[in-house]
């Protein structure tokens, strides 16, 4: 496997154990990524997308809007449909009629409609959807937003039946904050990878062999996430940990200076621990989200799950070709864990991972192919995309089979 690294961050070093896998370091290359080609290709759209992009994303958190959430960040949304129209027009050089979309776990169908509507804006004009999930309430609300669409009680991983009937059939699948949900309850089991890798063979089964992608969201760990950090907390934060630590072994924080509730404290931890209890800290500390995500639920959740390489792995074992991971937060929330929590010689985590798993149509110029992608993994971080303002990226990296 190699891997192509885009990196924005200004700390970095090649994960500890890291096998068969080749690190490369640097900002991007220009000419031999062909960004400024690709840039350019896109430029005659720019504005007017930006535009129609904004203006959704404006009307999405408008007063009366049936989807407005305070919460809403339209880039998760808009990169899924700046990728997908990338791929077909510059890897599959066709676009479909009709967009075939899969969502496994469609949450209340909010993002669903969504993703429709953005993947609209770019051109697909008609999308077919399906979606899944445990959920009766939540397939009732989706089927609300989008009649069209077929929405089935499926459980995840799903049963076979459902997978032969849909074998081959999408341009898109896409989970979004599922898989760690998946994880916890296999690992109940004894392996937690298990039911998520079983999960991602079965979403690669569902994909055209003529090409698509896979999306996957979910929380992230950093990469050395067993290495042992130093931070400083705020009062409030300080609270916030003693009540999240619960959850973890003892001893699992060591509490180096805490002089009463009202004072800051310094703390070792890993930082994997560090990485869960930061995006767990909003529910225990904001009102806003305290009123919508009930504490003691949100803390039965583990939700930064695995690595960006790990990640990267399971899903080119599972039979993509390529995959562009990337690790980011939300703007408005990291600002909030700067105020509230220090790390010695490190930079804090963000919470978000977005994976792009490729398929890449049989008979293609694989190498040709791969460069695209290598492109589009540049691209995401376009100024087309108008919500991005919103959002921090760390870094985007490419991951693909060696040949």
């Amino acid at each position: 496997m190699k891997e192509r690294s885009f990196r924005n961050t200004r700390l970095w070093r090649k994960p500890a154990g890291a096998r068969r896998v080749s690190l490369k370091e640097g900002s991007i290359n220009r000419q031999s990524l062909n960004f400024r080609r690709a840039a350019q290709s896109i430029e005659a759209e720019k504005i007017p997308l930006k535009r129609k992009l904004a203006a959704l994303t404006e009307s999405l958190r408008s007063p009366g809007s049936p989807l407005v959430s305070p919460f809403y960040t339209g880039w998760e949304h808009e990169s899924l449909g700046f990728a997908v129209d990338w791929f077909f027009r510059k890897i599959v050089v066709n676009k479909p009629d009709k967009l075939q979309y899969a969502s496994l776990g469609v949450g209340n169908g909010v993002k669903v409609l969504i993703n429709e509507k953005i993947l609209q804006l770019f051109g697909f004009k008609e999308v077919g959807i399906i979606g899944v999930d445990l959920n009766r309430q939540s397939l009732r609300h989706a089927a609300q937003l989008s009649p069209e669409g077929d929405f089935r009680r499926v459980m995840l991983p799903a049963g076979q039946d459902f997978i032969d009937g849909n074998s081959g059939k999408f341009h898109l699948v896409e989970s979004s904050n599922l898989l760690h949900e998946v994880f916890m309850q296999s690992k109940k089991r004894g392996d937690g990878w298990a039911g998520v890798d079983s999960v991602l063979r079965q979403a690669r089964k569902l994909i055209s062999p003529n090409g698509g992608i896979f999306l996957v969201h979910d929380g992230v760990l950093p990469e050395h996430s067993e290495s042992l950090l130093e931070a400083r907390l705020s009062p409030r934060y300080a609270r916030a940990l003693k009540v999240f630590s619960k959850t973890l072994p003892p001893k699992s924080v060591a509490w180096h200076q805490q002089k009463g509730n009202e004072r800051s404290a310094e703390v070792a931890l890993s930082a994997r621990n560090l990485a869960r209890f930061l995006s767990k800290a909003r529910y225990l500390v904001e009102p806003g989200w305290r009123s919508q995500y009930p504490p003691k639920r949100e803390l039965r959740q583990v939700y930064p799950f695995a690595s960006m390489q790990e990640m990267a792995v399971h899903l080119l074992k599972a039979g993509f070709d390529a995959v562009i991971a990337m690790d980011y937060s939300d703007k408005a929330i990291r600002e909030n864990w700067e105020r509230n929590c220090i790390v010695r010689q490190a930079e804090l985590p963000h919470n978000y991972g977005r994976f792009f798993a490729i398929v890449l149509p049989k008979g293609i110029n694989r190498t040709k192919a791969l460069t695209e992608v290598e492109n589009l993994g540049s691209l995401l971080r376009s100024p087309q995309l108008p919500s991005l303002a919103d959002e921090e990226i760390g870094r985007i990296r490419v991951f693909s089979e060696q040949h």
